[in-house]
Parts: structure tokens; C-alpha cells; sequence
């Protein structure tokens, strides 16, 4: 039986098409724009081959787009009636996919996890996992989903820096912000075309509000990660952010027109980060036009898809934005219906944090901001249910307090941006805000002293 490049034995009917195999898992941790013919190539060689068949079924889930489940769910089928053709790892890989296509998306992680302690050198089962666990909200099962394989790992397996990549983001992610910024960059020194470690240092300099630095590293690692499929957008939204916080909005707009807005592409990360990325420009008192028009043109069609609760809220958020009302209550309608009768583990999030907080949302944007309060602050301690990460979400906690500050709940709206300022002492919004809340008080001495920080958080 053939073995792959970290000595795992695989079900293949030679050692081309697991050569193959191997390269597409490569490119995949790459973000390649090569992943599809790569699939294709090693399927032309093995039709049958298990892990290939699993990797297609992943993908389809990955990507987020509706029509692509029934496709997804198709594959595990033929796989689960053909499970007996491959070993024990294999069968796992089914049984994970299975689960993941029915919701289950807990069950698959705990799949996947089974599979890494006999087989700590499966980076298929560790990306995958890590993916799910960061769906399902990060934390410490995320990080430690990775901690675990890290005795089998070292500079002499292949692939070693994707799993230091991968360390530097569930670290980052929990806290460790020097142990990400360390595994990231030594990820990177292997192997400069990892974006995720690129994308995971990132996320530490942006939690330490080095901004400076981020763009430094962003800029200097961009011949590569430029190279990538569509994550690239989301790297150019990193740096939207970055250049957003130093109060060069109109770059920011040239950079969403010239960088991020894809009119082609349909993938879901690629919407949020256009979304979120419009949203916190009209926090920061920007105009942006017509943008939300063919943005919410694109999700028009997906309202009904619900995959994942965090792709559901930026959707609602567009629909409103754009001026599409009834669309938007509809497609909350809908959400409210999957989250009573749908299965799986985001039906119940959709539930417990997704329909509340896009009630919130849509009572925000409408004008309701009593009602936007009343919504979001009894969920702003479960929002991290949703997934995605803790910059991603960062735009719900700013949106609460601007819902506080015009509802005219002063006290509220203080105490949220005293918090604020001390856990983002260098953030120019948050200090501005404050100004605000402070003069409201009639506190102007404080107050001035809050817009000298905020100038100072621009210097």
C-alpha cells in the first residue's frame, strides 16, 4: 500500500496518484489557485482513491456556497457505501465528512480528533479539525486539537511549517500572543508561502495594535500571499483594518474597490470581509456610496442557505445596508424557521445567539437602538458561538456601542467604552467614542483627555 510524504499508509492504486494526492494537499494548505485541477488530476488517476474523494466532499463544504452541499453530501454517500475499501483512517475521514454533511459539525471534530491520536501526522484531519473547532467558536478545544499531535511533529516532516502555521492561529486565538507570533514567524521562515501563518501573525499584531508592524509584514510577505486563491481578500482586509485604524478612510475605500470587491466571486469569506469591511467604514462616519448595492445583489439568491450563523449575520447586515427591508426581515424569518426545525449544531447556535443577534442588527440599522441594545447585550458573551475571529467579531462589539451611544444610554454606553479603551488603549475609534460619552457627562476635562489619546492612537 502506498504511504503518503509523512509515512501514512493510504488507499491508492499507485504511487503516481498518491504523489498526486500528496501535491493537492500541498497546494490546499497553500491556498492554491490550483487546487481544482489538482483535484481533478488525482482523481483521473485513482477515481476511487478514498482520501481524494474526502478532500473533493470537504472542499465543497469549505467553500460555503449552497448548491455545493447536495454535491458534498452525494460524495459521502458513495463513500460511506464503499467504506470497506479503505483501512482504519480512512474510515474515519467517512465517518467525519458524514457527520460534517448532516450539521453535526461537533461530532465531526471529535472525529477528527480520534483519528490525529493514532495518526498525529494526518495534516488532513488536522486542518479539518481546525477548521470545525474554529467554526464552533475557538477556545481551549481548539487550540489544544493542535497542541496534541505536536510530539510527532518536527522539521524533518514534511509539512511542518503548515502545523506551526496552524499553532500560531489557535494560539493567537486563545491568548498566546508571543508563543503565535514565535510559531508564525518561524512557519513562515520554512515556508513564505503559508498564508495562514502569514495570516495568523497578522492577527497577533492586530490584537497588540502594532499596526505599523502589520503593515510591514503584510507588505514584505505579499509577493506570495497575492499569489494565493481568494484568501488573498481577506489578507487585503487585514490590511483594510490596519489603514482604517490610522484614519485613512478614503485609502480604505480605494483599497476595498481595487483589492477586496471581487464582482465575480461568490465565496462566502470573500462577502464578509466586504460586508464587515463597509459596515465599520460607516462607523467611522464614512460615506460609502453604492457599495452595498451589488454586494447585496450577490447574497439576494443565498438567504436561505444558512451554513453557518456567522455567514447568516453579514448577510442580514448587507440586505438592510442596501436598502432591501423586507428582504432582510425575510431572510431573519427564515433564519428563526431553521433555527426551530433544522438539526445540527449551528441550527442550535442559529437559535441561541444567530436570531437575536440579527434582530439586533436589523433594529440597528433601522433606527431602533433601544431595541439593538435590548437584543445584543444579553448574547455579547455568547457572539463567540458564531465562529470566525475575534477581530471578525470585533464589529459586533463596536456596533452595541454605537446602538448604546444614540439610544442615549449614557451610563451604558460609558462603561462599555471605559472597557473598550482598556482592552484597546491604542484604538483612535474607541478613544473618540469616548470623548463623546465623556462630554455627554459633562465631563469636559476627561473628555478632552480622551480625544488627545485618540489623536495620539493616529500619530
Amino acid at each position: 500500500m502506498p504511504k503518503d510524504c509523512r509515512g501514512l499508509a493510504v488507499t491508492a492504486v499507485s504511487d503516481d496518484a498518491m504523489a498526486s494526492y500528496d501535491a493537492l494537499v500541498t497546494s490546499f494548505m497553500r491556498f492554491g489557485q490550483d487546487i481544482l485541477p489538482r483535484i481533478d488530476a488525482t482523481l483521473a488517476l485513482d477515481p476511487e482513491m478514498i482520501l481524494a474523494r474526502c478532500f473533493q466532499a470537504s472542499l465543497h463544504l469549505l467553500r460555503g456556497l449552497g448548491p455545493l452541499v447536495p454535491k458534498a453530501k452525494a460524495e459521502a454517500a458513495w463513500l460511506e457505501a464503499h467504506a470497506d475499501r479503505g483501512n482504519a483512517r480512512e474510515r474515519g475521514h467517512i465517518a467525519a465528512l458524514g457527520a460534517w454533511c448532516r450539521g453535526e459539525t461537533e461530532r465531526a471534530a471529535d472525529i477528527w480528533d480520534a483519528i490525529l491520536l493514532d495518526h498525529p501526522r494526518d495534516i488532513m484531519a488536522m486542518k479539518l479539525v481546525h477548521y470545525a473547532r474554529f467554526y464552533l467558536g475557538g477556545g481551549p478545544a481548539f487550540r489544544d486539537s493542535l497542541l496534541r499531535t505536536l510530539h510527532a511533529w518536527d522539521e524533518s516532516v514534511a509539512g511542518y511549517g503548515f502545523v506551526l502555521g496552524m499553532q500560531s492561529f489557535a494560539l493567537e486565538e486563545t491568548g498566546d500572543y508571543a508563543g503565535a507570533e514565535a510559531a508564525g514567524k518561524r512557519a513562515i521562515e520554512i515556508d513564505p508561502k503559508d498564508g495562514w501563518a502569514t495570516h495568523a501573525v497578522t492577527h497577533v499584531l492586530e490584537m497588540q495594535e502594532r499596526r505599523r508592524e502589520s503593515i510591514a509584514w503584510i507588505e514584505a510577505l505579499k509577493p506570495h500571499w497575492q499569489a494565493e486563491n481568494n484568501f488573498r481578500y481577506h489578507i487585503w482586509w487585514h490590511l483594510a483594518l490596519v489603514h482604517l485604524a490610522l484614519g485613512d478612510a478614503d485609502g480604505v475605500l480605494r483599497l476595498y474597490d481595487e483589492a477586496l470587491w471581487d464582482p465575480k466571486s461568490e465565496e462566502y469569506l470573500d462577502l464578509c470581509n466586504d460586508v464587515s469591511l463597509l459596515a465599520l467604514l460607516e462607523l467611522a462616519g464614512l460615506d460609502v456610496g453604492e457599495r452595498w448595492k451589488p454586494l447585496a445583489e450577490k447574497i439576494r439568491s443565498r438567504t436561505q442557505e444558512h451554513i453557518l450563523t456567522f455567514v447568516d449575520f453579514h448577510y442580514v447586515m448587507a440586505l438592510a445596508a442596501a436598502g432591501l427591508r423586507d428582504e432582510a426581515e425575510a431572510m431573519l424569518d427564515s433564519l428563526n424557521v431553521y433555527a426551530r426545525k433544522g438539526s445540527g449544531t449551528n441550527a442550535v447556535v442559529a437559535g441561541d445567539v444567530g436570531v437575536p443577534l440579527c434582530r439586533g442588527l436589523l433594529d440597528h440599522r433601522q433606527g431602533r437602538y433601544a431595541e439593538a441594545v435590548e437584543r445584543l447585550m444579553p448574547i455579547r458573551y455568547d457572539i463567540y458561538k458564531i465562529g470566525g475571529s475575534h477581530a471578525q467579531r470585533d464589529l459586533l462589539a463596536m456596533i452595541l456601542i454605537d446602538a448604546a451611544v444614540k439610544a442615549g444610554q449614557d451610563g451604558l454606553a460609558r462603561a462599555l467604552l471605559s472597557e473598550r479603551v482598556a482592552q484597546r488603549p491604542k484604538d483612535p475609534w474607541s478613544w473618540r467614542a469616548y470623548a463623546g460619552a465623556l462630554g455627554k457627562f459633562g465631563d469636559s476635562r476627561a473628555a478632552d483627555k480622551a480625544m488627545a489619546r485618540a489623536r495620539s492612537a493616529l500619530a
